[in-house]
């Protein structure tokens, strides 16, 4: 069987889409709420999936909405239409049964049965035995955007050759947001 049928499966599917509808979620820019899911695939799930295997499937734009942080800043948050998180999930659900077993037994973020709350108490265990440093890692502002590339005289992005960000597998968001091509 080949991986796309895997992940295609009536049951991978129906699973994903039991997943999706457990974790809520605010509509997309659809505005389709996850209780729409059970009806909107036995109507539609055939067509997705035949443009998923002719390559022609595209998601949606995510609506874009700010989080506010304890430093009165604020964060960005992608919100993908339940149709999109679905396939996401069923994908997902796929893949990671190859690739979690490389994982790092330590590494919590967005792995199966992993929060921030395995997190703290794999810290508080460290720390009652004996362990005196946590360090938390937040790789998102690791390594900011270069507005410009080393030189500073071509306006590229640095480690672009031809200036544009790409970020591969995601959709373009909605609002006052530039589109990533």
């Amino acid at each position: 069987m080949e991986l796309i049928d895997r992940i295609l499966s009536e049951e991978n599917i129906k699973a994903a889409i039991h997943a999706v509808k457990s974790n809520k979620g605010a509509p997309g820019i659809d505005k389709m709420a996850v209780e729409a899911l059970d009806e909107y695939f036995a109507k539609h799930g055939e067509a997705i999936k035949e443009q998923i295997r002719a390559k022609q499937y595209k998601p949606q734009p995510v609506r874009r909405v700010y989080i506010p942080k304890a430093n009165g800043k604020q964060r960005p948050l992608g919100i993908p239409t339940v149709v999109d998180r679905v396939i996401q999930q069923a994908t997902a659900q796929i893949l990671s049964l190859g690739y979690e077993r490389y994982f790092s037994d330590h590494s919590q973020g967005f792995r199966p049965n992993r929060s921030c709350h395995t997190a703290m108490e794999q810290a508080l265990e460290y720390l009652n035995a004996g362990c005196e440093w946590v360090i938390d890692l937040d790789s998102a502002n690791f390594a900011p955007d270069q507005e410009l590339s080393e030189s500073g005289r071509d306006g590229r992005r640095a480690g672009q050759p031809n200036g544009r960000r790409r970020t591969a597998g995601r959709p373009p968001v909605t609002g006052t947001e530039q589109r990533v091509s």
